[in-house]
């Protein structure tokens, strides 16, 4: 006959051979003179299922009880493979690996010289299409950016960042931050790239001035912030709307073949108004500087550069391509269809000199990582990077 083992919560006493046996939990009140007996006295075993408590030779067993006797013994030994299970679980889900996504692909050389200038293209693609995707490809390879000195920036008359201020706002002047020594000769090295490409000018007279925030990465370079709060509070809100990511998401699964691309530098490709220059100024150890470029960090900046795609590509987004800020993705159900409408795109990207980062791009493809997610002709699929991420959290 089996029985349910419930809650072990005291010993009540012994047995004639000396074996002791427990009580099972009771919900009645105590006897007159006895002290009540709690759970938090020996502890509580709650198993997830039914079992058949083991025969203990010897023991008496009484009336009253509902469950069978078992020695103090066989409750530790139930105890510890309770506690052997839950630490085999745990050492199965730290030892599983989260493999991240990656979709097969090679690398393709579109320098025809010496140089190395090297795209990644998806290796599904019969080599007929492959042929004509690699000339597609060498016959637009001025829409690359591969340096700074690579871009030319998008034209005034289609779009430029303002820095419009509310009415009342007195200008803020920050005065220059410590920095460690070797973290400004990394600064001084990234201004002298950026002026270099003609991203920054020198700011004579600014009345408004702001600190760099450096932030290194991962090759040890710094990133280069600028600390505009004092600017954006400043400066009333665009309201310019950005794409629901959910819709943009769903609407680029289910297609057979993908083009993922990520403009160079993108918000540098976009001019400050002429008269707003100043305001971007910043100061270093090196002297203050202002970006004739909008600069990450602007208020308004996304959505000025959202603007400027909606300009670009109007026509054919929701249809051939999707676009989210920077982020480009062409979408195809075949692959002949996939080779006109990237001669659509690139030719647009031509005529308005907006630059790509090859590094970022990856061409023809059947699956690829879009705003966090894994978009295929499958579906939209959590990303398995952001996943182990969240299990390897301490």
């Amino acid at each position: 006959m089996s029985a349910k083992v419930t809650n072990i919560t005291s010993l009540s006493g012994k047995t004639r051979s000396g074996r002791v046996f427990a009580r099972p939990h009771s919900t009645e009140l105590p006897s007159k003179g006895k002290a009540p007996i709690t759970q938090a006295s020996i502890g509580t075993v709650t198993p997830s299922r039914e079992v058949d408590p083991p025969v203990v030779k010897g023991a008496e067993k009484k009336k009253d009880l509902q469950g069978r006797a078992v020695t103090l013994e066989e409750a530790y030994e139930f105890l510890r493979l309770i506690q052997q299970s839950e630490l085999e679980r745990l050492i199965a889900q730290e030892e599983r690996e989260m493999k991240p996504h990656q979709e097969e692909t090679e690398l393709i050389n579109l320098e025809t010289g010496e140089g190395k200038k090297e795209v990644k293209v998806g290796t599904s693609m019969i080599a007929p299409i492959c042929q004509d995707l690699i000339t597609l490809l060498e016959e637009y390879q001025d829409i690359f950016a591969w340096s700074y000195q690579d871009m030319s920036g998008l034209d005034l008359d289609i779009v430029q960042h303002r820095l419009p201020l509310n009415p009342g706002c007195s200008p803020v002047k920050q005065k220059l931050r410590r920095m460690r020594p070797e973290m400004s000769l990394k600064i001084k090295e990234e201004v002298r790239k950026q002026f270099d490409a003609g991203f920054l000018a020198v700011a004579r007279y600014p009345e408004w001035v702001a600190n760099i925030v450096p932030v290194p990465k991962k090759d040890g370079k710094v990133r280069m912030c600028i600390d505009y709060r004092n600017l954006n509070r400043a400066s009333p809100k665009n309201n310019f709307p950005l794409p629901h990511i959910d819709i943009l998401v769903d609407n680029t699964a289910k297609f057979t073949l993908f083009s993922f691309m990520d403009g160079f530098s993108g918000y540098n490709q976009i001019k400050m108004a002429p008269e707003d220059v100043e305001k971007t100024t910043f100061v270093t150890l090196w002297g203050t500087f202002c970006y004739k470029v909008m600069a990450f960090g602007l208020k308004n900046a996304r959505a000025t550069y959202q603007r400027a795609m909606v300009a670009l590509f109007h026509d054919i987004m929701h249809k051939e391509i999707e676009v989210y800020v920077d982020d480009m993705i062409a979408k195809s159900w075949t692959e002949d269809e996939h080779l006109i409408n990237l001669r659509k795109l690139f030719g647009r990207l031509r005529k308005y000199q907006l630059k790509i980062n090859p590094t970022k791009c990856t061409f023809e493809v059947k699956s690829g990582k879009l705003l966090g997610f894994i978009v295929s002709q499958k579906g939209i699929e959590i990303d398995p990077e952001k996943v182990k991420a969240i299990l390897e959290m301490p």
